[in-house]
């Protein structure tokens, strides 16, 4: 079936609300969508790829009358700096200085919006009257690089009344700091952690902070962390409910346990996750071969050798990871989504060389009220 037929089939589907069209088509492709999209009577949204030489089609979609957003992923041709841009959102994460531009100030003037923008330069060089003197219309996510930044609750205040649709605040690299110089939706895990004398066994390697539209600072809370823990630490039970007291909020969590030495009971683990009111993802790197499957009597913590590596057959790697999510998914009832990593080596029988590399990687997902767990891992 050529394009023509595949759009005319497609038109059939009158109350679709949002399409994507990613890579460019050649001139007639577009063309035969530009003809298609009138009959589209209830289209909001359109993703598309590649807008600068696809300057007609983009124009196409704008008037259309039932479209709200048109996200991109560049800025449009310069011809366009004289159309009404109000329904296309720029979804890159673009740079500060080049966000402040006035190149890209061009685009902001005819109503296009901005959905992300990264912090290339550190928080603490950051000029706070950029964002209060020019509003990033539509901005929704910020990424920032920590470096010898604080990011304090008095500026991001600012930043919550000037940007009202912001509501996603990622800061990075936060994993050298001390308890005493953090931002304060960290600081009093970090000062209970080092109180515990925990604070040596793990890093905080990023925070996602959220709000709910038209809060100020003050309804900032932390939805993400990622925890790395260190070589010596056997302490991730007591470092997970410590986490579990000071995030009840906290929706999506990485554990890196790539230089973890001990093991843990997988159903002490369990219970521990389940103190997460709100975890919906977790995301686990490394993490198998910490856990012990085979009885509830032994010690919750086990210290391993550390010449018990990464030699495991993949197909008992994906047996065990398959029994982890299992027993999690039931017992952490708020869970939808699981992100795996692993690595190893198992016997490779190719002569000179004796081990052969193996990974597991994908989404694994909770499927029903049953809490089964499905998914493909490559």
């Amino acid at each position: 079936m050529n394009l023509k037929n595949h759009l005319a089939l497609f038109s059939r589907f009158t109350k679709v609300l949002d399409i994507g069209i990613f890579p460019a088509l050649p001139e007639t492709g577009d063309q035969n969508i530009s003809q298609i999209l009138p009959q589209l009577k209830h289209l909001l949204y359109v993703e598309l790829d590649d807008c600068r030489a696809r300057t007609d089609l983009l124009r196409t979609i704008i008037a259309h009358p039932t479209v709200t957003s048109i996200l991109v992923y560049d800025l449009p041709d310069e011809s366009m700096c004289n159309d009404d841009l109000s329904k296309v959102i720029s979804g890159c994460h673009t740079a500060s200085d080049y966000a402040f531009s006035p190149h890209f100030q061009k685009y902001s003037n005819r109503g296009m919006r901005l959905a992300s923008l990264k912090l290339e330069s550190h928080l603490g060089s950051l000029n706070g009257s950029q964002f209060t003197s020019q509003n990033l219309f539509g901005l929704k996510e910020i990424q920032a690089d920590m470096g010898d930044g604080l990011l304090q609750s008095s500026w991001l205040s600012v930043l919550s009344a000037t940007h009202p649709n912001l509501s996603e605040f990622w800061l990075l690299n936060e994993r050298h700091r001390s308890a005493h110089r953090t931002t304060p939706f960290l600081s009093s895990f970090l000062e209970e952690s080092h109180r515990r004398d925990l604070r040596k066994f793990f890093f905080i390697e990023e925070v996602g902070l959220r709000r709910a539209l038209g809060r100020s600072s003050q309804g900032w809370y932390v939805m993400k962390l990622i925890l790395k823990t260190t070589e010596s630490s056997t302490s991730l039970l007591e470092i997970l409910t410590l986490a579990a007291s000071s995030f009840p909020k906290l929706e999506v969590l990485t554990l890196n346990l790539g230089l973890h030495k001990a093991m843990y009971d997988i159903g002490d683990l369990a219970s521990v996750l389940a103190l997460f009111s709100s975890l919906r993802v977790l995301y686990l790197g490394d993490v198998f071969r910490r856990i012990n499957f085979e009885s509830r009597n032994t010690p919750s913590v086990l210290r391993v050798d550390s010449r018990d590596i990464r030699t495991v057959p993949k197909a008992q790697a994906e047996h065990k990871l398959s029994l982890l999510t299992s027993c999690l998914a039931k017992q952490v009832r708020t869970l939808d989504s699981f992100h795996i990593e692993e690595q190893g080596y198992e016997d490779g029988k190719l002569g000179y060389r004796r081990y052969r590399h193996w990974s597991l990687r994908g989404w694994l997902h909770v499927l029903n009220s049953n809490r089964e767990v499905g998914g493909t891992l490559q």
